[in-house]
């Protein structure tokens, strides 16, 4: 999926559009999005926090492929995640390595993903 989200951005990149690469990102990781895995893969046999955390996690990949594989790109992964869960009221854990709260799956999992290096 995080393939998937790249080629997207990439093909939307090459059209001499970065804006349009980055609301293709940002398409991609927020809800109802492909790495939305919680709502998209509902009602599929697995538990919503399982989805959440793989969700989280690739996000994570997600931002450090788009952003970069460095501290500043990891901060405004984080600084992403905290967007989406103030959205939702859950923005009240902050892990290690960041000022910028998560949900409690964000927090456990984003920081992975990014440490990853992307897919």
């Amino acid at each position: 999926m995080v393939q998937e989200l790249n080629q997207q951005i990439a093909a939307a990149e090459d059209e001499g559009n970065v804006l349009s690469g980055a609301m293709t990102f940002f398409q991609g990781v927020n809800t109802g999005g492909l790495l939305d895995f919680k709502n998209t893969m509902r009602g599929q046999g697995y538990s919503g926090s399982y989805l959440a955390a793989a969700g989280n996690f690739a996000y994570g990949a997600a931002g450090a492929d788009y952003f970069g594989g460095n501290p500043v790109g990891a901060q405004l992964t984080y600084f992403g995640g905290t967007v989406y869960a103030g959205t939702h009221f859950k923005a009240n854990i902050i892990p290690p390595g960041t000022i910028f709260p998560q949900d409690a799956s964000g927090a456990a999992n984003i920081g992975a993903g990014f440490k990853s290096g992307g897919c």
